[in-house]
């Protein structure tokens, strides 16, 4: 049992747990997660920040983040926390609070992994859970050892043996007393099914979850196959839309034409590179951006973790939630523009904004000269609209006021985002 953080880190490979990479530790207190961070803590070379959540569903939530505060004061570690402003109704809604929260912690403490304490147990819960939502072959590479920023270094082991761990090196943790009521289906499988189909087959569990690995080889071995087909598909952003970096745009001509399963493939990459992994997307979320992608006058789509929208351009993809703005001036860049001196500063767009753009003649509204440019709407809503003297005169991606054109560059330079889904805070 003591050579149980041994026989785990044996099986990290370096090209998804770097042995000096900076991870954000997802801890809510329980056995598992404990176990996580005290393996972690022993075996792992990069530096570790140690985050919590607290869904507000109870006593136990506040009582969790301060054991886990306690723990990450005793290692020296970075300690991070959130609150959910109301709870969650669903299970999933907790989910997309939960990791929109461990999202943004990990850009803060400038993470570039998010490692979560997942089991082999829950690799086979998952599996069945995806299986009985009519999945595809993603759903059954349940739980992948890496999942775009999300690692899993603790599949390899299972729930029993981690829990008897952590009360051999006499650790501390607390049980959530909701893991015990069947409430939710996964609870449900837990306690009533896989039981069941142990008695059916001994080491059913275990041959589940291995099962989810081959899988997982299996896909991963396709996705290479098919990734000339995801880069012949990516539509480059143009640089003066200063669209988010993880933002992608997809051609869509002959969209229809292609296979179901190649559309299928194409979706789910966009969605990791978009959201940093696929935990939280289902095969449900490819279903409503293929029709969107097929539909023109279909409007566009808003989830907690991802955004949709056509333009003339193609399938824009994006996370939720508008930036913040900083106007910059004297610095030419690829992205300025050149105006005359003025008081600058920034707004978002409005109904009835318009100016002359160069080479236009007469004044034209900045929606037309998005929707011309091709701006996805999605983009236009987070773009910001400079104003001179107060008066609007250029958003990136479209042409100045000519009344205003002059020698200083002036340039918008993107900050923070502020998530419009969400009550987290960090």
């Amino acid at each position: 049992m003591r050579d149980l953080p041994d026989r785990l880190a044996a099986g990290w490979e370096p090209d998804w747990l770097p042995p000096r990479a900076a991870l954000l530790v997802a801890v809510s207190g329980g056995a598992d997660s404990v176990a996580l961070l005290e393996i972690l803590h022993r075996r792992h070379a990069g530096p570790l920040t140690v985050a919590c959540f607290d869904h507000r569903w109870g006593d136990h939530g506040a009582a969790a983040v301060e054991l886990v505060r306690e723990l990450a004061a005793s290692r020296g570690q970075g300690f991070m926390t959130a609150a959910a402003g109301t709870p969650a109704p669903s299970e999933t809604a907790a989910r997309e609070q939960r990791w929109a929260f461990l999202r943004t912690a990990a850009a803060r403490a400038g993470a570039a992994r998010i490692a979560v304490g997942h089991t082999a147990d829950d690799r086979a819960e998952t599996m069945l859970l995806n299986l009985l939502r009519g999945c595809a072959l993603s759903g059954l590479a349940a739980l992948p050892a890496r999942d775009g920023q999300v690692v899993r270094p603790l599949l390899a082991a299972r729930r029993a043996e981690l829990r008897a761990w952590v009360e051999q090196e006499c650790l501390p943790f607390l049980d959530d007393p909701t893991n015990a009521l069947p409430l939710t289906p996964r609870n449900r499988l837990r306690a009533e099914v896989l039981p069941l189909l142990e008695a059916v087959r001994a080491g059913a569990g275990a041959n589940l979850a291995a099962a989810a690995g081959r899988v997982e080889a299996e896909r991963a071995w396709l996705q290479q196959v098919t990734s000339e087909l995801a880069t012949a598909r990516s539509v480059p952003l143009p640089a003066a839309w200063l669209a988010p970096p993880e933002a992608r745009l997809l051609r869509l001509d002959g969209w229809s034409e292609l296979p179901p399963a190649s559309r299928a493939w194409l979706l789910r990459d966009a969605l990791a590179a978009v959201c940093g992994s696929l935990a939280g997307s289902g095969h449900d979320d490819c279903e409503r951006l293929d029709q969107l992608a097929q539909q023109p006058g279909h409007g566009p789509l808003r989830t907690a973790r991802w955004v949709a929208c056509r333009s003339l351009a193609g399938l824009y993809l994006a996370r939720p939630g508008r930036r913040e703005w900083q106007v910059v001036s004297g610095a030419a860049t690829a992205s300025s523009v050149m105006l005359r001196p003025a008081p600058f500063t920034w707004r978002r767009r409005q109904p009835g904004d318009a100016w002359q753009p160069v080479g236009r003649g007469g004044s034209r509204k900045l929606s037309d000269l998005q929707q011309e440019r091709g701006i996805p709407v999605l983009l236009r809503d987070d773009l910001p609209v400079l104003l001179a003297d107060g008066q609007p005169v250029w958003s990136p991606g479209v042409p100045p006021d000519q009344r205003w054109c002059g020698p200083l560059a002036v340039a918008l330079v993107p900050g923070e985002v502020r998530l419009e889904h969400g009550d987290e805070t960090v």
